[in-house]
Formats: structure tokens, C-alpha cells, sequence
């Protein structure tokens, strides 16, 4: 059995990447599309290879399969994207600091920058803390920390 926090603190170092994943995927779409703009106008070439179509059919069919697998991946990462947002959305502004520092962003030095930053006694008292918001988390994403 998967533990609750481990599941949510992979989501949230995740999230950059796919951040930016769901900014740069429609770039891709785009270069896709351009370039099954100008194979579709590129002289056509009707000498087949041995057991398929001709090369100028398997470049179309393999750039259509390409734009759909990307646009369904960006359409996936949106969703990862928007479900973590919906739960950091749950936390308070000190909180989402403190996610951000330790995982989001994974600072270096983070335990003892937020002990010093939040006037805490030790990094235990960070740990504590950083639990407590992982349990918050975990609600807002699936509704409990068991099973």
C-alpha cells in the first residue's frame, strides 16, 4: 500500500514540469499541424514501399497519429495541471510557502530556511508542519488519507 504523502508529494514536483508542459505542448501542436500542412502540398510520390503505402502517406499518417497523441497528452497534463491547482487552492498563504519551498520549487536548504523564515524551534517543527499541509493536501485531492 502507496502512503497518502508520497503520492502528493510527487503531484507536487510534478506540477512545474507539466506546467510548463501544458505552455510549451501547443507549440508543438503547431509545428505538427505546419508540418503536415506542407506534406499535404508536397508533390505527391506514389511508389510504394514493400508492404505499405507509399513514403509520403506513411509521413501524413505518421503526423496525424503524432497530433493526436500530443493533443491528447496536452489535454491529460491540463488536468494533473488544474487537479493539483484545485488542491494548492485549499491551502493558506503561509502553507503554499511552504509547499512551494520544499517541493514545488525544492530549494536548497529548505527545512532550515522555513524553520528560520516561520520561527520554529527545530526541523522536527518544520516536518511537523510540512505533514499536516501534506494531510490537507491529500483531502482536497482525494477526500482521506486511508487506503
Amino acid at each position: 500500500m502507496r502512503e497518502w504523502k508520497y503520492d502528493v508529494r510527487d503531484k507536487l514536483s510534478d506540477y512545474p514540469k507539466q506546467k510548463n508542459a501544458v505552455e510549451t505542448l501547443p507549440d508543438e501542436i503547431r509545428r505538427l499541424e505546419s508540418e503536415y500542412t506542407s506534406l499535404h502540398g508536397a508533390i505527391y510520390d506514389d511508389t510504394p514501399v514493400q508492404g505499405g503505402g507509399t513514403p509520403y502517406e506513411d509521413k501524413l499518417l505518421r503526423n496525424i497519429i503524432l497530433r493526436g497523441d500530443t493533443e491528447r497528452q496536452l489535454q491529460r497534463t491540463r488536468m494533473a495541471v488544474e487537479f493539483v491547482e484545485s488542491a494548492l487552492n485549499t491551502l493558506t498563504e503561509e502553507e503554499r510557502h511552504i509547499v512551494d519551498v520544499m517541493y514545488i520549487s525544492r530549494q536548497r536548504g529548505a527545512t532550515e530556511r522555513l524553520r528560520q523564515e516561520l520561527g520554529l524551534e527545530d526541523e522536527r517543527s518544520v516536518y511537523k508542519r510540512v505533514d499536516k499541509i501534506l494531510k490537507k493536501l491529500t483531502i482536497a485531492m482525494y477526500g482521506g488519507t486511508e487506503g
